[in-house]
């Protein structure tokens, strides 16, 4: 197994959410909320007539499935509950082609982020991230890909993290594409792979990111009598 890090500190971000997110959902961690049902109410619907409005464009047809706020910790309160606010983002699922979909709205802004190109994406950056070590795309397999965008953590200013494979609306694939190879300040990737083929010789391993804004990379040979 190859495993390659670049940069730590997203790694022990998504660490430390992880264990956050563990804590509330286990009830360790006892939650109030500063906002009203009916604030909570009404920024929903906000979102929905944002989201409502750019799929009858964008997506004829969609239906929104899911939708829920995104709300930040404003700290504890005096009885030593954490405190939460509303902040400017929501996020959910919708269906559309008979396929269903992410997606994350900014209320304030009107920025609509999706996982429509999730899919074109991942393969594009396995077959950068292949070729990069010189082995042949048509014996690997994605394990993992998590793209994060990294502008909306401004969403949630107070505890955020980037979205994952959530992508600005705007753009066809190819153009996210390009911005997600050559911008690493707005973009980092997190890719592992499984490997099929000839035998991982240290010079397939001893290169350079094969674009900037990969910070993890992780490429697992298996035996060629072993099926994906």
């Amino acid at each position: 197994m190859f495993r390659r890090r670049i940069r730590k500190r997203p790694v022990f971000l998504c660490a430390v959410l992880f264990i956050v997110s563990g804590l509330l959902f286990t009830g360790c961690i006892p939650i109030s909320r500063a906002y009203t049902s009916e604030e909570k109410k009404a920024f929903l619907e906000e979102a929905k007539t944002i989201l409502s409005d750019y799929f009858s464009q964008e997506y004829p047809g969609a239906v929104i499935q899911e939708i829920q706020e995104e709300p930040a910790i404003s700290g504890p309160d005096d009885s030593g509950d954490l405190q939460y606010v509303l902040t400017s983002a929501a996020s959910g699922q919708f269906r559309w082609q008979n396929e269903t979909y992410r997606f994350a709205v900014n209320t304030e802004t009107g920025e609509i982020f999706t996982s429509v190109h999730e899919k074109e994406i991942t393969d594009r950056l396995r077959e950068k991230l292949i070729q990069g070590f010189h082995l042949k795309v048509s014996e690997s397999a994605v394990i993992r890909c998590n793209v994060y965008y990294l502008p909306c953590q401004n969403l949630l200013p107070e505890n955020g993290s980037p979205f994952e494979n959530l992508f600005p609306e705007g753009k066809n694939a190819e153009a996210l594409l390009q911005d997600i190879l050559e911008d690493p300040e707005e973009y980092q990737v997190s890719l592992s792979l499984q490997y099929k083929g000839q035998k991982l010789l240290p010079e397939n391993l001893e290169q350079e990111p094969p674009f900037p804004s990969l910070f993890y990379a992780s490429l697992y040979h298996i035996s060629e009598e072993h099926a994906f």
